[in-house]
């Protein structure tokens, strides 16, 4: 029964689709104390909690961890990693707000932790986000009947000073030196939180107004430039492996340099590649970078695999696998099995019924 049971296992992992034996990703980082000088010493057994898949670990040496990600967090994606040590509060990422790296193998996520009533909790990055999140939280004091002047933000601000060890005060005297810092800049966003925070609402919806509007700008600015920096690429490299084929160096890099990707966006897929750059003996003018959009289908796929391997997935060596396994499993139920020389000696007693010689089958370990 045993036998049949670990069978049964071997083959339902074989039938599993390739993208089911990927490598697993896991998000690293470390948890840092700050001192009063800056100075960083590692936090050893504290547990990190990533709130979107509920996965916790505990850091060890150097105040290290690692936190299994699952396939939903691609690079960017947003994430909670919240910190609870008594007596200290989360200086940076804020509130314990971060982003996927593009590299897990080499990028940290560093968790800096500060002690309550530490000044350095009086940035103006921190601020910023708590404009944000009280303008936020404001809508829900938003009535029918209700005028703009009703809005009140005094418990936010208690709260959130009684959260760094601080009083009610103190949070909206450091509020209001923060506004009349950012009164004295050219930045629409910063002048917008600012007039939110003095109540102005007519007023902050025009600033960000004019904020996003100058930014889509510089969005499809950026978007331009680099359309025109990537066909210049193309056309450079082509020049160059025109010229060192010239020289008579066809070994160089730059006459092999369409073999591979040249730029990747965040998640890996290829920018500036084969498909975007043309033959330095054939063409005259770069071919558009393109991107495919058709769904892979069972025509898609290589013609020299067989249907059945199309259908289900499976490369040729896995398929192969596959029907060892199915075969070896009807000789291992209905057999007599034998273990020798790291293999597996099965003796099908049934096909002398049918007057052949007894046969037996070795089956080495797949």
């Amino acid at each position: 029964m045993r036998r049949r049971v670990l069978l049964a296992s071997v083959l339902v992992c074989l039938l599993l689709p390739p993208s089911s034996f990927a490598k697993d990703r896991f998000l690293q980082g470390r948890v840092l104390l700050v001192g009063e000088q800056d100075d960083l010493t590692p936090l050893v057994g504290q547990d990190v909690i990533l709130v979107e898949s509920g996965d916790t670990a505990r850091t060890k040496e150097g105040g290290r961890f690692r936190l299994f990600l699952k396939d939903i967090f691609r690079p960017g994606t947003r994430m909670s990693l919240p910190v609870e040590k008594t007596g200290w509060r989360i200086q940076y990422p804020l509130e314990g707000d971060a982003r996927v790296p593009d590299d897990l193998d080499k990028e940290l996520i560093e968790v800096r932790l500060l002690p309550i009533g530490s000044k350095k909790f009086w940035s103006a990055d921190r601020i910023e986000k708590f404009i944000r999140d009280t303008a936020e939280k404001a809508k829900e004091q938003i009535r029918p009947e209700g005028k703009p002047q009703d809005t009140d933000f005094s418990r936010y601000i208690k709260d959130w000073a009684v959260k760094y060890g601080f009083s009610a005060q103190q949070a909206k005297a450091e509020i209001e030196k923060w506004v009349a810092e950012a009164e004295q800049k050219n930045d629409p966003y910063q002048l917008g939180l600012a007039a939110y925070a003095k109540k102005n609402f007519g007023e902050a919806g025009k600033l960000f107004e004019e904020s996003a509007k100058g930014k889509v700008r510089r969005a499809q600015g950026a978007f331009t430039t680099a359309r025109q920096l990537t066909e210049e690429a193309i056309r450079d490299f082509r020049l160059a492996g025109d010229a060192h084929s010239n020289n008579y160096q066809f070994d160089h890099k730059s006459t092999t340099i369409w073999q591979k990707p040249l730029l990747h966006d965040t998640i890996g897929r290829p920018l500036l590649s084969p498909t975007g750059m043309c033959s330095r003996s054939t063409r005259t003018t770069p071919r558009p970078i393109t991107r495919r959009t058709s769904p892979i289908t069972i025509n898609s796929l290589p013609t020299h695999q067989p249907l059945i391997s199309r259908t289900i997935g499976l490369s040729d060596i896995h398929m192969i696998c596959l029907l060892k396994s199915i075969l070896l499993s009807f000789m291992w139920l209905l057999g007599d099995t034998r273990k020798r020389n790291g293999g597996f000696l099965i003796w099908w007693p049934s096909l002398t019924s049918m007057r052949i010689p007894r046969v037996e089958f070795l089956f080495w370990a797949l």
